[in-house]
This record gives C-alpha cells, sequence and structure tokens, in this order.
C-alpha cells in the first residue's frame, strides 16, 4: 500500500555498506519503508466470529452444538474453565494441530480439541478438577452449569463433553451449531487509509472460490472481516473463480481496487465513492497479457504514483519480471511498457543474497516528495548466512527492496538502488538448509510509530498459508 509522505525517503549505505552474511548486525539507521523490521509472528484472522483456518484437508466449517450464547471477550482473561478467546467470544477452542492451542494445550485428535495431554494408566495426571478421556484432561461434572460453553455434561460418565457439528442439523433438539472454525487461506494483505482509518484489504479463498474481503484489525494479532458480503467477488467470465491480490489508492475522493482476476488472466478495476461500495469500472480487465515474457499471465498488481498518474506495477509470467503499465489517455485502461522493468537479478545482494530466478508481488512501500520511492517484492533465491555456504543453501521465496529513483521521461525504466541488507525479513524456522521461512505477498503502511509491513508465509502439506506481521521499530 503506497503512502506519500511529508517527510524526504533517507538514502542509506549507497556506498558505505558492504554485503554481510545475515547472522551479521544491522546498521543502526531509523525506521522507513525499507525497515528494519522484526517479525511479530503469525496473525489470526476472523471471517466475522469465526476463526479462517487453511489447513489442507480440513472440513469447511467446524464448530460445537451449543445452548446460549458464547461470552463476548478481549483476550484470554475475559474467559473461564477450559474456554479461550477466540475471534471475540469465550469458546472451547477446536483444532485438527497442535498449533492451532495455546497456554500449553495440545489439540487431543480424538476429541478435535485443545487440551492438556494425559495418560489414563497415570494417576493424577490431570489436575483436580478434572478427568483423563482419550489422552486429553477434561472437566469433571455433576451438571452442565460446571461445564464450558460449547460442553454439556455427561453425567453417568461425571465429565464434560463437547459434540462437534458442522451444521444445526448434527445437534440435539435444543442446541443449534456455533461455528468457530471455517476453512479458508487469507492471503495478499494490503493496508488501506481512508476517512474511516486504516483497514486491510486481502484475498480469501473459500470452498473452491476467492473474494476481496475488509478486515478491520482489533488488536496487535488479529484481523475480522466484519459479516456481510466480499468487497468484490467473481462475476465476469473472465474472472473465473477468482477475484484476488487487492491494491486499493485514493484518487479524486475515490478508492480504486485493483485486482488479480482468474489465474493471472488480467487485472481488473472496482471504484468506490466515499462509503460507496466498490463497482466494477468495466466488465473487462484494465490490463491484459500482451508482451511475450508474460507469458499469457499478469497479475499481483500495485499502484505507483507519479507524475500525477496511477502507474501500475504487475507481475508477469511464472516468475519472470516486474512490469510497469500506463495509464491511457483515452480511457481504455493502462497498458505495459514493453519488456519487465525489474527482473530477479535485480535484487541479488553477493554473499548474502543470490541466485535469484523469480520475482512477483511488488508492494509499493513508500513515495517521497522528490518522487523517489520504495518497492518491496518477493523474490525466490539462495539466503545466505545463518552458518549456510551459498551451495548449501535451499532456495526459498524472501522480501527484497529497492530505492527506485523519481520517474523521469515515462514510459522510459525507472533507476533501482538494491538494499544492500536484503532480504528485509528472511525469518528461520530452526537451522539447517531447509529452515528459512518462505515469505510472500508483502503489504507495508506507515503508522503514528513507524512502518508496519504484512505478508504471508505459504503453507505446506501440514498446513496452509498464514499472514504475519513486521513492524519497525
Amino acid at each position: 500500500m503506497v503512502r506519500l509522505l511529508g517527510l524526504p525517503l533517507l538514502f542509506l549505505c549507497a556506498a558505505g555498506c558492504g554485503a554481510v552474511g545475515r547472522d551479521d548486525e544491522l546498521p543502526a539507521r531509523p525506521c522507513t519503508g525499507l525497515g528494519p523490521w522484526t517479525d511479530r509472528g503469525p496473525v489470526r484472522v476472523c471471517l466475522d466470529t469465526a476463526e479462517a483456518v487453511a489447513t489442507p484437508g480440513a472440513a469447511s466449517a467446524a464448530g460445537w452444538c451449543v445452548a446460549g450464547e458464547a461470552r463476548p471477550c478481549g483476550d484470554d482473561a475475559d474467559c473461564a474453565g477450559e474456554e479461550r478467546c477466540r475471534c471475540g467470544r469465550c469458546r472451547v477452542v477446536r483444532c485438527t494441530t497442535a498449533a492451532e492451542c495455546d497456554g500449553g494445550a495440545t489439540c487431543i485428535a480424538a476429541l478435535g480439541r485443545c487440551a492438556a495431554a494425559c495418560d489414563p494408566a497415570v494417576p493424577g495426571s490431570c489436575p483436580p478438577g478434572f478427568v483423563c478421556h482419550l489422552g486429553g484432561c477434561v472437566a469433571a461434572c455433576a451438571a452442565d452449569a460446571d461445564c464450558s460453553h460449547g460442553e454439556s455434561c455427561a453425567t453417568a460418565a461425571g465429565r464434560c463433553v463437547a459434540v462437534p457439528c458442522a451444521a444445526d442439523a448434527d445437534c440435539d433438539a435444543g442446541r443449534r451449531c456455533e461455528i468457530q472454525v471455517v476453512a479458508a487461506a487469507v492471503t495478499h494483505p494490503d493496508p488501506v487509509a481512508d476517512a474511516a482509518g486504516t483497514w486491510i484489504a486481502a484475498e480469501v479463498r473459500r470452498d473452491g472460490r476467492a473474494a476481496i474481503y475488509r478486515f478491520d484489525r482489533r488488536d496487535t494479532a488479529r484481523l475480522v472481516a466484519p459479516p456481510g458480503d466480499p468487497l468484490l467477488a467473481p462475476a465476469e467470465p473472465w474472472e473465473g473463480d477468482r477475484v484476488g491480490a487487492p491494491t486499493v489508492a485514493a484518487r479524486d475522493g475515490a478508492l480504486y481496487l485493483f485486482y488479480a482476476g482468474g489465474d493471472d488472466a488480467g487485472v481488473g478495476l472496482a471504484v468506490a465513492g466515499a462509503g460507496g461500495p466498490f463497482v466494477r469500472r468495466s466488465d473487462r480487465p484494465v490490463l491484459v497479457p500482451a508482451e511475450p515474457w508474460e507469458a499469457g499471465r499478469v497479475g499481483a498488481p500495485a499502484v505507483w504514483p507519479a507524475d500525477g498518474e496511477l502507474h501500475l506495477l504487475y507481475a508477469g509470467g511464472d516468475g519472470a519480471g516486474i512490469g510497469l503499465a500506463l495509464e491511457q489517455p483515452d480511457g481504455a485502461g493502462w497498458r505495459s511498457v514493453g519488456p519487465p522493468v525489474l527482473t530477479p537479478a535485480a535484487l541479488a545482494v553477493p554473499d548474502r543474497w543470490t541466485d535469484l530466478d523469480a520475482i512477483t508481488e511488488p508492494d509499493v512501500a513508500e513515495v517521497a516528495p522528490d518522487g523517489s520511492s520504495v518497492w518491496i517484492v518477493a523474490a525466490r533465491g539462495r539466503t545466505i548466512g545463518g552458518g549456510l555456504a551459498a551451495e548449501a543453501a535451499i532456495p526459498d521465496w524472501s522480501l527484497g527492496a529497492l530505492r527506485v529513483a523519481p520517474a523521469e521521461r515515462l514510459p522510459a525504466p525507472p533507476r533501482f538502488e538494491p538494499w544492500g541488507w536484503g532480504p528485509i525479513v528472511a525469518g528461520r524456522t530452526g537451522v539447517g538448509a531447509a529452515a528459512v521461512r518462505d515469505e510472500r505477498a508483502p503489504g507495508a503502511r506507515r503508522t503514528a510509530d513507524g512502518w508496519e509491513l504484512w505478508f504471508v508465509e505459504p503453507g505446506d502439506s501440514a498446513r496452509g498459508p498464514r499472514l504475519r506481521l513486521a513492524t519497525c521499530p
């Protein structure tokens, strides 16, 4: 998300910074769109009061049969017993993996819930007031009042039970299914600032379709999409089953939402007036593949304000490069200037980030009054350091940054200066060649105290993608 700044962009280390290993200390410097970034961890994402979890193979929706309403909460301290605060409600937490549990609990697969692990053959393996059942500690009870929300008392067994469900039909009379988790992948976050405050536009893939939703930030690690329809859903033939990778810019009192349609079949545009819904500018894309290097695909748009115009950056082909498209004076959309303006090799940092072979998902982090700017992109290469030599490093996706000189004589290519300390986040999941965490789809914004960088940690066979947040400071 681009922000126009009231202070000049500080150009750093133009000649005095050498390339270093990733374990070396970074130079002391003030916060800019270049960082320095501190990874704050995963962000919990809620669709209304249900948590979005992208675990592969998970049911489309899951909850407990309940009587009554869950207690509202701001954090776990507002809840009682086995309840935890999830998406603003106190609940017994459903799970499929231990990563979904906290507070010393683990996921008891046989129960489908988070609980302290126990051994039924070992007396006292659960604390007082709990009994060991199917490998997990559950509350003992004599009546429903002894149990948490989402549980009932199995009086014959003397323990609280939670009945799983996916719909009201799964529950007994007098109870309903309270959905706690929905299978949804939330990606491509774009921070947006308007008269109502700051919010996040993001792509949400659910039940085989991807739409763009608005998320409000409720605390340091939670985004909530209010109830209702998405900002934009697939509707035109060229969009197929996807509208996603949003980027939003303000222009003439309106918000311009650019998005990728289908499998990067083109870039579309929807516009919203003050407080109004987003309406498509056309039933056709405003940018389509036209250059050989794009290989029939353009997507992941980003707005680059220059010369008083909204220029578009976009990803072309399968990581082949970042293209630049200029708005046409006849209102016929945007047209590529030709070859890519940025290729993977432009981000390489000797002895630190090498062998880059793919680049995608640009974000314009800031534009200074002199027209210079900072771009953040995702690129695939070998991240050296952490005890790894170049030949041992496994290629991974990381986020890199470039400083861009003011636009001159467009469509002439912009001039770049790679940030010599890239990649800019490069989190690790442990030690060894395979322990560099993949990072994709950046979206940066200025805050009152510094900067925030939202990005995606891609998933694997055991866990789907999830949002993460880094801050400066």
